[in-house]
């Protein structure tokens, strides 16, 4: 039985690493929070997760209610994300201010497909207390744009990725009320990288006085292109609290607040470029003669936002139930995103992020028998300033539609299954390269305009498919 354990545990984390934790801001949640972590959430587009006691993912969207939950309980569930969307170019300059021609980039279409496993345990220590653990990635983000793309000088490679730790303990106060408390102990990893204009950079070099003649050897082509990748992680912690209040027989009201997690991301900036890029490689070349273009280190400052849940079950009679929650964000944390690096100058990137609510209504029909019926609609504010938004985060408000089931194997063996439609509000994307010191970010001093790209993200949508096992011991 111990090895048997052991093989579970080491399939389960196996399954986490492989999946990566990254996902599509075409597919989760607006901004780049991730509600996905219980399939019978999804099938009602999470109405009733904040009050419900569904199975042990009560742990993390409100552990007040897992005293509801006698026994052991035990959930595993995952889902599978594709998302697409297309970007339509309308204008481009390079950072040396050379108009881009658009002919060959007026359609871009973006597609993606993530897998997002999640873990939850709940446990009865008495009459009175409870305890549960959650191992989740609440927060995630992937765009990839590629390196050939119009964009590319803003973003190529984008990701976040956490994964977040949950212990909590709940007691039970009377018949009525419920608190919890818990930690969260996160890891946090990201990667933002970009293509730079090799030729202008060289350009603007050799402009400055005193400069190095080997800068006027680069050719202003644009192919001579190479990639700046920034990597770092770190660990970061916070709190939560929850209750959750049965008024009557029929109506259940749950509240959860959820801590900000900092992370003081560390890790390495480097330049890359395909050997076949001749232009790039002689641009590179003589670039990294100079200490700011060598590897490095660099550090950015990330804090996720803390979150406040309300929701409200209604038993209207023994077949069907109606649900309703609103979670806000506090995504207006989010002013600015920072690069600091060892020897190249701070590259700051406005946000501007605003508050949003996400609100959700929806039905469960249990009839006689071990099928459970389910669907949902929910309205998903984005917290991007559309002044601000970048390639990096082309988020937009969206709806969901969703539905699912629930089937009893047996008294101690329940699935679930759902799937969710989004659709995603087209957007407009006006993006302009920030200066530092009144020159290009990577190179303070030097006479470059800002780079700009202007274009429209249309079509958005994503579908979500998954599934679930539920034990009770």
């Amino acid at each position: 039985m111990g090895q048997q354990t052991k093989q579970f545990h080491s399939i389960l984390t196996a399954m986490i690493v492989a999946s990566g934790m990254t996902f599509s801001t075409l597919a989760s949640a607006a901004g780049f929070i991730v509600p996905e972590n219980n399939a019978r959430g999804l099938g009602s587009a999470f109405a009733g997760n904040a009050t419900l006691a569904r199975d042990a993912s009560s742990n993390f969207n409100n552990p007040a209610a897992i005293t509801r939950m006698p026994g052991t309980n035990i959930t595993l569930s995952g889902v599978a994300i594709t998302g697409d969307a297309v970007f339509h170019a309308e204008g481009a300059k390079n950072s040396f201010g050379t108009t881009q021609g658009v002919d060959d980039y007026q359609q871009s279409e973006l597609k993606t497909f993530e897998w997002i496993p999640s873990f939850h345990v709940s446990h009865q220590l008495s009459d009175k207390v409870w305890a549960g653990f959650s191992m989740t990635a609440p927060f995630g983000l992937t765009t990839e744009v590629e390196e050939d793309s119009i964009q590319r000088y803003f973003a190529t490679d984008t990701s976040l990725i956490t994964l977040n730790f949950n212990p909590n303990l709940a007691f039970k106060v009377n018949d009525q009320l419920s608190v919890a408390a818990g930690v969260n102990v996160s890891w946090g990893r990201a990667i933002l990288n970009r293509m730079v204009d090799g030729g202008s950079l060289c350009q603007g070099e050799s402009l400055k006085p005193n400069a190095n003649p080997a800068f006027s050897l680069c050719n202003q082509s644009g192919e001579n292109d190479f990639e700046i990748n920034n990597s770092g992680d770190d660990w970061g912690y916070g709190w939560n609290l929850a209750a959750h209040w049965k008024a009557n027989q029929q109506t259940e009201v749950g509240v959860a607040y959820r801590s900000q997690v900092h992370y003081a991301i560390k890790g390495e900036t480097d330049f890359t470029v395909e050997s076949s890029n001749t232009q790039g490689v002689k641009s590179l070349t003589v670039l990294s003669q100079d200490p700011r273009f060598q590897t490095q280190g660099v550090t950015a400052s990330l804090t996720t936002p803390d979150t406040f849940s309300i929701g409200v079950a209604h038993e209207y009679n023994a077949e069907w139930k109606v649900l309703a929650d609103a979670q806000w964000t506090n995504w207006s944390k989010f002013k600015q995103l920072v690069l600091n690096f060892d020897t190249l100058d701070t590259n700051t990137t406005p946000e501007n992020w605003n508050d949003t609510w996400r609100y959700a209504i929806g039905a469960e029909f249990s009839p006689e028998g071990k099928w459970e019926y389910r669907a949902g609609l929910a309205l998903d504010e984005a917290p991007v300033n559309a002044e601000d938004r970048t390639s990096r985060a082309p988020d937009n408000d969206r709806v969901w539609y969703s539905f699912g089931a629930s089937y009893a194997y047996s008294e101690m063996m329940t699935f679930d299954i759902g799937y969710a439609y989004v659709d995603i509000k087209d957007s407009e994307l006006n993006e302009t390269d920030h200066l530092v010191n009144g020159a290009h970010p990577a190179i303070s001093g030097s006479p470059l305009n800002r780079a700009e790209v202007s274009g429209r993200y249309t079509d958005g949508e994503a579908h979500l498919i998954t599934a679930q096992m539920n034990l009770r011991f």
